[in-house]
């Protein structure tokens, strides 16, 4: 206890010691008084006695060091002197430190940003027990080329279950359209989740308010029981306990709220936030549908599960690898005989795989910004590298202004490596100064970033509030610029002679040497940034204007959901027809049409029979089928190669439908087969006419190839949730308010989603390719304005040195266009060097983004030529202003300077 005491003196004798100063000087002073008291009683006099005393103390201040010493932590205290002394040097100059901290926040907090985004998207495991025993019951269709979530049935999920000791524990979910929740006569939509009663059990989470699902809850005949997240809890209503227990309407069923997840747990698919989780069993057939638990063709659920102790991967993929196959049998025996032969053959490209399920299950969130975050992170790492090799010139300008000082320490019996340690300190404030802004700047640039990729929904499902990780992320990364900045001020500290130190101008040069070397550096890098930075850009500007095949502009769409409210399909038709007779009287509008996906947002696949086509391969067999309503030719803006558009009447007629170019072109191969039918398979032998042949259209997406679809009449049954497009006369703005207002008009219940235009569809769609082409920018001209901060620094810094030369130069009658054109070239050789370099590696490293080119090769010249041109601009601007104020030089001041 006694040595605990003494060690908490000594540490606050070191961190504070003003208050101890006193003390010790009335100490010595006493110590000095008694001294002289001794030596007057030996008879010398008051001076003397006094010179004596401070003899045989050995000096006041050497004896204050040496109690100091002996009092504190000897290299806490040094430290602690080296900052304050830091902290005086940077409020002496503070253009050089605002300048330094601002540029190591921007590096760092870029870094940390993308990090930040990198470990919760990519790396982080869920929030449960031993996530990394999680294991997800996954395939590879290789007639997709695709990663698929290799749905099961429940009756296949029940197969699983059973039959094995490779897994304690699998649970079943899949998502389900947003639910209409309403509660104290509020309504609200609410995304959801269906799954299996185990499943919180399997992951080992506990509840933060009332009890998570049990297996009486699997039960069908039991009453429909919900959890609510936590976010959802707090967002709807209020983080109020009382909650549980209570009833809460979705759609048209009751369910009862039994509890709420905790914080953290924000489901099992990144990306996929449920507000409500409803329990499989007491939930599928009022929410999926009835059968849904006993149909074995209705492939609709993911699956988790955990492995057992000391059971690996291949274990369970060899144990489960019957067991699927038993329910691929068991999905071909439940469907119709002429369906049969054609799923066998797809399933035979299909390969059962475990995979991993530490982060969670297969997201398609995380697979949009996997790749798309890992680029990033190179380009803000270069960023950091660029910014790092600016500050090092900057640095080690100013270290070499202060040779003088260092000069006289090191002669006056000052360490090397004691001045070592303090040029390291200064280097360690820089980029601590730095990390605090840059942790700043990201977090909210983070969020800035996960909404321009993902929306709303991304930002609910990642938690990007800083934690241990990020915050040892960026003091790694602070250490590191820490060091990377100190090594060319110790560097020269080490070949610092003092005496050449006291008469200046030789270690500047030094200096001066080691610039030119980093900013031909900065260029090359900032030319690579700029290149992949047009390139994608160029990428986002095709797509984003390719001819989609449809007209965009003045159209607007909106999806709605009657069966939300209980409509069956007598009330679905009555509301869709007032709706659409609403709409159409609206001032501005030209037609209406209804379908059952919005223009673009097709997802639905079928197998086509087609008389006389013939092929072994079934993708050959396959066409998108979009179900719309009357004039959707005109609606949308389709070109009409033949036959007619969709009418009202063709309700009523036989099955008919228009089909695109490809898809005439494929099965008939021509585009003369207006009256030509073909079928459905398995849709009964009544097969479709062929009315009208379209251009093709980007069905899919405007990322996605043409391919071949029809689009039949929508029907009643097919309306449950349906999209609404509008063709406008004039701008869309004005009317979207009076669109609602219809809708509440027929039905206020009745929920309106996506209510937007086109182009604004579009552009969500390409949130990937606008996210990489807006940051991509973004760092690029950071980089850019990095560059030019160098350059003009070193040449400003060559002007100062060589200042008595070039007032030598013009009092002997040199031109100054000479001078000018002296410190121009000198730059721009720099640039010159550094763009040589970049266009070299921009060659090289583009050919790793091609996969995320659209329209657009990696080497493309237009992109380098552009990429040169700025920054040769850029050099000229950093250069001209220190070359003008150089041939500017008054000779009578320049050689008084000296």
């Amino acid at each position: 206890m006694a040595g605990l005491r003494r060690l908490i003196r000594r540490l606050l004798s070191t961190v504070a010691p003003g208050r101890h100063e006193a003390g010790l000087a009335r100490e010595i002073a006493s110590h000095l008084a008694l001294l002289e008291d001794d030596y007057r009683r030996r008879g010398q006099s008051a001076d003397e006695a006094r010179r004596s005393a401070r003899l045989a103390l050995g000096g006041v201040e050497r004896t204050k060091e040496l109690h100091r010493e002996m009092r504190s932590l000897g290299w806490l205290a040094d430290f602690v002197a080296d900052v304050r002394y830091a902290v005086r040097g940077f409020a002496r100059s503070p253009g050089f430190t605002f300048v330094a901290i601002l540029t190591l926040g921007l590096g760092i907090g870029a870094n940390t940003a993308l990090f930040t985004l990198v470990d919760r998207v990519i790396v982080s495991a869920l929030p449960v027990k031993d996530p990394g025993e999680l294991v997800e019951l996954g395939c590879l269709d290789t007639n997709q080329a695709d990663r698929v979530g290799c749905n099961a049935s429940y009756p296949g999920f029940l197969m699983f279950r059973e039959g094995h000791d490779v897994l304690s524990g699998l649970f079943a979910f899949a998502p389900l359209a947003d639910l209409n929740a309403v509660h104290d006569g509020r309504a609200e939509l609410a995304t959801a989740l269906i799954a299996t009663a185990d499943m919180y059990d399997v992951l080992g989470v506990a509840p933060a308010s009332g009890r998570l699902f049990n297996p009486r809850d699997d039960d069908p005949s039991a009453s429909v029981v919900a959890v609510l997240s936590h976010g959802y809890w707090q967002r709807r209503f209020g983080g109020d306990p009382r909650i549980v227990g209570q009833t809460v309407r979705l759609n048209v069923h009751v369910a009862t709220i039994i509890g709420v997840t905790p914080p953290a747990f924000r489901g099992v698919t990144l990306g996929v936030v449920p507000d409500v989780t409803v329990a499989m069993g007491s939930g599928a057939d009022a929410f999926v549908g009835r059968n849904s638990l006993t149909n074995g063709a209705n492939m609709w659920l993911r699956m988790i599960g955990r492995r057992r102790d000391g059971v690996g991967l291949p274990q369970v993929q060899a144990a489960l690898e019957p067991i699927y196959r038993r329910t691929t049998d068991h999905a071909i025996a439940s469907v119709s005989g002429a369906m049969a032969p054609a799923i066998r053959r797809y399933l035979a490209g299909v390969t059962f795989q475990v995979q991993p399920a530490t982060a969670g299950g297969a997201s398609a969130l995380r697979r949009t910004l996997d790749r798309p975050l890992r680029i990033l992170m190179v380009v803000v790492g270069v960023v950091l590298l660029i910014a790092c090799a600016n500050l090092a010139t900057l640095v080690l300008s100013r270290t070499a202004a202060r040779q003088r000082e260092l000069g006289v320490r090191l002669a006056i019996g000052a360490g090397r490596f004691r001045l070592a340690r303090q040029l390291l300190t200064e280097s360690l404030l820089l980029s601590a100064g730095g990390a605090v802004l840059g942790l700043g700047l990201a977090t909210w640039g983070g969020a800035i970033i996960m909404g321009m990729a993902s929306g709303t929904a991304g930002l609910r499902a990642v938690d990007l509030r800083p934690d241990l990780t990020i915050l040892s992320f960026t003091s790694a990364v602070a250490l590191i610029v820490a060091v990377l900045l100190a090594l060319g001020s110790v560097w020269h500290l080490a070949k610092l002679d003092p005496q050449r130190a006291l008469r200046g101008g030789v270690e500047r040069q030094a200096a001066s040497r080691l610039a030119r070397v980093l900013v031909p550096g900065q260029v090359a890098l900032a030319v690579v940034l700029l290149i992949g930075a047009g390139l994608l850009v160029q990428t986002f500007q095709n797509i984003l204007h390719a001819d989609l095949g449809f007209r965009r502009d003045r159209l607007v769409t909106l999806t709605i959901s009657p069966r939300l409210v209980g409509y069956d399909s007598a009330r679905t038709r009555s509301f869709m027809d007032a709706l659409g007779a609403r709409l159409e009287a609206l001032p501005g509008v030209r037609s209406v049409t209804r379908s059952q996906q919005a223009p673009g947002a097709l997802g639905n696949t079928s197998l086509v029979s087609v008389p006389g086509f013939e092929s072994a391969a079934p993708m050959q067999r396959t066409a998108g089928r979009h179900r719309v309503g009357a004039r959707v030719v005109e609606t949308w803006g389709l070109a009409l190669r033949r036959g007619r558009d969709l009418v009202t009447s063709d309700d009523a007629q036989p099955r008919v439908a228009l089909v695109n170019e490809s898809f005439a072109r494929h099965f008939f191969g021509t585009i003369e087969v207006t009256g030509r039918p073909f079928a459905f398979t398995g849709s009964g032998a009544t097969p479709h006419t062929i009315v009208g042949v379209v251009s093709d259209a980007r069905d899919r997406g405007p990322k996605d190839p043409v391919q071949r679809v029809v689009y039949t009449f929508l029907t009643s049954d097919e309306m449950a949730t349906a999209s609404v497009a509008l063709r406008l006369q004039g701008p869309p703005s004005a009317i979207l308010p009076s669109i609602r207002a219809a809708v509440a008009a027929v039905d206020p219940l009745v929920p309106v989603v996506d209510l937007q235009t086109m182009d604004a569809r579009i552009e969500d769609a390409l949130r990937r390719e606008r996210l990489l082409a807006l940051l991509g920018t973004l760092f690029g001209g950071l980089a850019l304005l990095l560059v030019g901060i160098g350059l003009y620094g070193l040449l400003a810094g060559a002007v100062a040195q060589r200042t008595r030369e070039i007032g030598i130069r013009v009092a002997l009658g040199g031109p100054r266009r000479r001078v000018l054109w002296l410190f121009l070239r000198q730059g721009m050789l720099l640039v010159a060097l550094g763009l040589l370099a970049g266009l070299g590696l921009g060659m090289l490293l583009t050919r790793f983004i091609r996969s995320e080119l659209s329209g657009v090769e990696p080497n493309d010249p237009a992109t380098m030529a552009a990429a040169a041109g700025i920054i040769v601009v850029t050099g000229i601007a950093a250069s001209l202003r220190p070359a003008i104020r150089a041939s500017r030089t008054d000779p009578m001041v320049a050689l008084r300077s000296e």
